[in-house]
């Protein structure tokens, strides 16, 4: 296919690449939601060990806390469309740290009951946080550039789920559920510390358009990933 404008794919990617390295904000987030996707994906080896040989609860207790953190991630959504895009950054740093503090909560829960709220507060955190992400991405990124830049998104949503499965089997493996809980929710809380260094409402990388009178060029219609 005729790339746009006579530039070969490479250079194009190259282009690309170097504005991600050139601003820091962008740089920030796309390297925070690598680490934050690795520690989130963590969790799914981890879920049935620990619903059936930490808390003994068999099936249907692991079906209550999947449903809890769905109720959550429709919660949280609720949270983030009321929120609108004014509150970018706060979103993403709250929406991260509930991740990592509900599997804290899983780490130390005594009970299914107490389980299954740090999975509502976790399902929450999930709601509010990705699509902070993208909207982030969108703002710090030139129209012509968004379509190669959410590439790299892709990519990390591609990758980071296969690191994560395997630090949480490998964790679950070698210690006790909760154990492995304690070091994902510990690493997803720490992440906040990266995404603390975005600054989503900066306007200067938005507002570029390259020329193009505010249009976008033809690499801007894109395809939003699924979220973890």
């Amino acid at each position: 296919m005729e790339e746009a404008g006579g530039d070969s794919v490479s250079a194009r990617l190259r282009a690309a690449w170097e504005y991600v390295r050139s601003e820091p904000s962008l740089r920030a987030l796309l390297l925070a939601q690598s680490v934050g996707l690795v520690f989130f994906e963590s969790a799914v080896p981890i879920e049935v060990a620990y619903a059936v040989q930490t808390l003994h609860a068999g099936d249907r207790g692991y079906g209550l806390l999947v449903a809890c953190w769905g109720i959550g991630v429709v919660l949280g959504s609720v949270v983030f469309a009321r929120a609108g895009d004014g509150r970018l950054g706060l979103m993403l740093t709250a929406g991260t740290l509930a991740v990592g503090c509900a599997y804290l909560g899983f780490a130390a829960a005594p009970s299914l009951a107490v389980a299954a709220a740090a999975s509502a507060l976790g399902g929450i955190g999930n709601g509010i946080q990705y699509a902070p992400v993208i909207s982030s991405l969108q703002r710090l990124t030139p129209t012509s550039l968004q379509g190669r830049v959410m590439g790299f998104l892709e990519s990390v949503s591609a990758v980071a789920p296969a690191l994560g499965l395997t630090l949480g089997g490998v964790l679950t493996a070698t210690f006790s559920p909760r154990t492995a809980f304690f070091v994902v929710g510990a690493g997803a809380a720490l992440t906040t510390l990266l995404f603390a260094r975005v600054r989503p409402d900066r306007k200067s990388a938005a507002d570029m358009d390259d020329g193009n009178g505010g249009q976008a060029s033809a690499d801007t219609d894109i395809a939003l990933p699924k979220p973890a």
